[in-house]
């Protein structure tokens, strides 16, 4: 099995970021005295261009640009349906819905927002509370979590 040394591994990339190889051990190697395997350095030049292709199909910018939704700083993390866009989302939850009823399954529908206790008990306070939506109603404090990107 051919092995490239970091430099040789970065000649071969389409990219001038650093390629680093994270061990089994948790021990990092990077520079010039790295030997990688041409499998593992082929591997990381794939997962590159499969980022980059993911890029091209990301649901946000494609919705925007395809006038199916809109994103407002009004409400950030969550969508506002264009008229194209509430067709196609109704139509998946037709779909959805019909799969319920076919696999014996009924529906619920539960809120949006929780008493921020739920969040603490949940260790979700804990790490997000920060990026949360939080609002107080009579002293209490409720939140929801709409961690979309």
């Amino acid at each position: 099995m051919a092995a490239y040394t970091t430099d040789e591994a970065r000649q071969l990339s389409v990219s001038p970021d650093p390629i680093k190889v994270t061990l089994s051990d948790g021990n990092v190697k990077e520079g010039k005295n790295c030997k990688i395997s041409a499998n593992l350095a082929s591997n990381a030049l794939i997962a590159k261009e499969h980022l980059h292709q993911a890029t091209l199909y990301d649901h946000k910018i494609l919705g925007v640009k395809q006038e199916l939704i809109i994103h407002h700083e009004w409400s950030p993390g969550s969508w506002f349906f264009l008229p194209h866009g509430a067709r196609i989302y109704n139509k998946l939850m037709d779909f959805i819905r019909n799969q319920y009823r076919d696999r014996g399954y009924q529906e619920v529908i539960s809120p949006n927002v929780f008493n921020m206790d739920l969040w603490v008990q949940s260790g979700h306070a804990k790490h997000y509370k920060e990026d949360m939506f939080v609002l107080e109603v009579f002293l209490l404090l409720f939140a929801c979590d709409f961690l979309e990107e």
